[in-house]
């Protein structure tokens, strides 16, 4: 389970705008991931973690121009990061300072080679998708014969601009990676996201993950969420298994 912290906010955290798969439509959010001392005030280990913005309306009245997602960072004095509902807190009386990031954050082309990571999770407590590696090969390449996969359909879409090929590396198979969460499946999807993230750094020995593939899909089992989910202008996307 996440362990309890809290404390205020020392270092600027990354706004990313989520955008939910409903069913009924996209919901949109705001989200905010912490990085170095404020990530374990979260209640998390790992070197990042993301978490909702309680207040993100004096972030907007604060900032002159739209908000751009992937690419602002804010740091708001007197702002509470909340480990028990993951969340940071801003107020009216908070002090909010604006930076961004090097250009190399951002989502690069959408043509070209595209190197795409599929993670097939399982949870702590052993529950994982019903497809296996191979199956989510299949569906996202088309590695054993499935002739409409993602892949065929991006690159169809694109009329041969982009190139979808499966990422390669230690412990990659056709583009699948498997990886066991530290979250059960009693968790949400955004601690095991988190933790997917915080340990495929760690496993591929780089900071940003968006340095080695342009796309990384996070296959979670069923149950835990529904449909699908990413943050704008980021590499992630996370789903259950029937979305995948």
């Amino acid at each position: 389970s996440k362990p309890r912290s809290g404390g205020t906010q020392a270092l600027p955290c990354l706004l990313v705008e989520k955008l939910k798969e409903t069913g009924h439509g996209v919901m949109k959010s705001w989200h905010c991931t912490l990085e170095g001392e404020d990530v374990q005030k979260a209640g998390y280990t790992g070197s990042q973690a993301t978490v909702a913005i309680d207040g993100i309306g004096f972030v907007h009245e604060a900032y002159d121009g739209e908000l751009s997602s992937g690419d602002t960072k804010i740091l708001a004095t007197n702002a509470v990061i909340d480990s028990t509902d993951a969340k940071l807190t801003i107020t009216a009386s908070s002090h909010i300072t604006f930076s961004h990031v090097q250009t190399r954050r951002k989502l690069k082309s959408s043509t070209g080679t595209q190197k795409v990571l599929v993670v097939r999770v399982t949870t702590s407590d052993g529950k994982a998708p019903t497809s296996s590696a191979s199956e989510m090969s299949d569906k996202v390449f088309g590695t054993s014969g499935d002739v409409v996969n993602a892949k065929s359909v991006f690159e169809g879409c694109s009329h041969g601009k982009m190139q979808v090929v499966p990422a390669t590396g230690s412990g990659v198979t056709n583009g699948v990676m498997e990886l066991t969460s530290s979250a059960g499946s009693s968790g949400t999807d955004d601690q095991i996201y988190d933790d997917v993230l915080s340990k495929l750094r760690a496993h591929f020995s780089v900071s940003d993950l968006a340095t080695i593939f342009e796309f990384i899909l996070i296959a979670i089992p069923d149950g835990i969420m529904n449909g699908a989910w990413a943050y704008a202008q980021t590499p992630y996307s996370i789903y259950c298994y029937p979305t995948v």
